[in-house]
């Protein structure tokens, strides 16, 4: 790299490195690439963790939170033509449910503390500490820009 004032040469590194996370963590995976000029899906396999996630190894934050997986995401099909469906957790029980368009319904297999997806498009993750996405949590939201009512 130059330096500005004198134009010498000298080596440089650049870095960036991520103090803390966030409560709610999104991740979106890299699923397209450029292949000879032309964009092209990435449908390979992905590892995916659901309880008890640990990024430390991403943070240099002493005290690294774990996280819950609480949403994905998924796309099907191809670059000029795919569909969007989602699988969350219910805040107030272990439940998983689909949503495909208007439908929702439970998950017909039950997510473990891992699983293996070629949809999976964004990976919602919450923090397991004190901040976390609780039923307390939710109710306090607003929900689609509308205003939280005060208690009567």
């Amino acid at each position: 790299m130059t330096v500005k004032n004198c134009g010498e040469q000298s080596d440089t590194v650049i870095k960036l490195e991520i103090w803390k996370l966030p409560p709610i963590l999104i991740i979106a995976l890299k699923r397209f690439k450029i292949e000879r000029n032309w964009w092209r899906k990435i449908d390979a396999p992905v590892d995916i963790p659901t309880n008890n996630v640990d990024f430390s190894r991403f943070v240099i934050d002493p005290h690294p939170k774990s996280f819950n997986l609480y949403a994905v995401s998924n796309h099907s099909g191809t670059l000029a033509s795919g569909h969007y469906t989602a699988c969350c957790r219910n805040p107030f029980n272990p439940k998983w449910y689909t949503f495909n368009d208007s439908i929702v319904q439970e998950a017909s297999e039950p997510i473990g503390k891992s699983f293996q997806s070629s949809a999976a498009y964004v990976l919602y993750y919450t923090s397991m500490d004190k901040q976390s996405w609780t039923p307390s949590f939710i109710s306090e939201a607003k929900i689609c820009g509308g205003e939280k009512k005060e208690k009567e």
